[in-house]
């Protein structure tokens, strides 16, 4: 009897230092864990973007990389995302009100899709030469369009038409559907901007629907 009662306890103590153990390396490893999958996370959301931003090029700037020879020409595009301060300053409720308003305009995005992109305005960030376009692309300092006295300077320097900028790419919880805003600038008071819908089909982002938005 005493041996038995010996091997339940013996087996019980066992099974407890087992699971203190197995809790002890989640718990001792859940830092690094939450950092590798945040890395993961952002890794995959900017490779994404990249891809976004690439799909919207190539459609919607199709005849500006073609010249009459059919030859592509040579895009510029500001290194720094678009951003909207409001979204920091004013919070989440501005954020949750600036979606409900927007649904009305866009109602085929979802709204998770454009929490996510209202969230992101608030921070841009500097895009690095990995777009994967038809053409080839100069990534420069938005200021350099102000700092060139000339309009027709800058076209000639660059052999341009005029300076893309993008603001971050709103995804859905899926990261099958995003949204993003395009400008395009001929000089710093003159372009047009747009609001572009894409999903996700077979692997390739595909643009769905372009909202329109202002033209100077």
């Amino acid at each position: 009897m005493y041996k038995k009662v010996s091997g339940v306890i013996l087996a019980s103590l066992t099974f407890v230092i087992g699971i203190c153990g197995v809790a002890f390396y989640f718990t001792s490893g859940s830092e690094t864990q939450r950092w590798s999958i945040s890395n993961i996370t952002k890794v995959s959301e900017e490779v994404e973007s990249y891809a976004v931003y690439s799909a919207v090029v190539n459609e919607v700037f199709a005849e500006e990389m073609a010249r009459g020879d059919k030859k592509p020409r040579g895009l510029v595009i500001s290194d720094r995302t678009s951003s909207y301060p409001n979204s920091q300053t004013l919070g989440i409720g501005w954020i949750e009100e600036q979606v409900q308003d927007r649904k009305k305009y866009y109602p085929s995005v979802s709204e998770d899709t454009l929490t996510d992109f209202y969230l992101k305005t608030a921070s841009p960030i500097k895009l690095e030469s990995k777009l994967d376009l038809a053409a080839p692309y100069t990534l420069i300092d938005e200021n350099e369009l102000e700092r060139i006295d000339e309009e027709v300077q800058f076209f000639t320097k660059y052999s341009a038409g005029g300076m893309i900028k993008f603001s971050r790419v709103g995804f859905n919880s899926s990261r099958n559907q995003a949204f993003v805003e395009v400008e395009f600038l001929y000089c710093p008071l003159c372009g047009f901007g747009d609001k572009i819908l894409l999903e996700k089909e077979f692997g390739i982002w595909i643009v769905k629907e372009r909202f329109g938005g202002w033209i100077s």
